[in-house]
């Protein structure tokens, strides 16, 4: 089974873009570019949860049940079930829950990740040991880097990082403008797509 997952991982079709140069766009049957899906309540309820760093939060505070399983990854069972008991996760799961097979935003959503007392918590530099850590950074271009790789994944542009190293060097308040850069990360469509 694994080598059957390494050859499917791996393979140019897999491997795709989702962007794609050609207009009009071909077919998705097609296969010439990724298909976006947006992520699943589930889903979306477990990045927000690990971009914001919640995940080693509720592990931290549940020290002694979530030591990590030899093997089997990082998220053992006893972490996953602290944070799919919480009362926290139902509500984002049933906010970002699909209805339907074509993906479609609504302002509910958009509301949700900006005025959700949860939300605001995650943000907040007092409680948010992630927005901590970019509070801390000293270096704003490094910040930028550390916040795009934890949130999207990926490193930042140069323009990304040039413009978010702009906007730490000409504020006055660190703490509103780390957990304003994760508010927009989060709630960029490429946070909110499988790509």
């Amino acid at each position: 089974m694994k080598r059957l997952m390494l050859a499917i991982l791996h393979s140019d079709t897999y491997l795709r873009d989702s962007r794609i140069g050609i207009v009009p766009r071909p077919a998705d049957d097609c296969y010439a570019a990724a298909i976006l899906k947006p992520l699943s309540g589930e889903q979306m309820a477990w990045s927000i949860a690990v971009a914001t760093g919640y995940t080693d939060q509720l592990a931290k505070k549940f020290a002694k049940d979530v030591q990590p399983a030899p093997g089997l990854g990082t998220v053992n069972a006893a972490l996953r079930v602290r944070w799919e008991k919480d009362l926290e996760f139902d509500p984002i799961v049933e906010r970002f829950r699909s209805t339907s097979e074509t993906f479609q935003a609504n302002v509910s959503q958009a509301l949700f990740a900006t005025f959700n007392p949860f939300s605001q918590k995650l943000l907040e530099p007092k409680s948010s040991a992630f927005v901590q850590r970019l509070v801390a950074e000293i270096d704003n271009r490094n910040l930028a880097r550390i916040a795009y790789l934890a949130v999207l994944s990926r490193s930042p542009s140069e323009d990304e990082v040039s413009d978010v190293a702009a906007h730490f060097a000409a504020s006055k308040d660190r703490s509103r403008v780390a957990a304003d850069l994760v508010w927009a990360l989060l709630t960029t469509a490429e946070f909110r797509f499988n790509h």
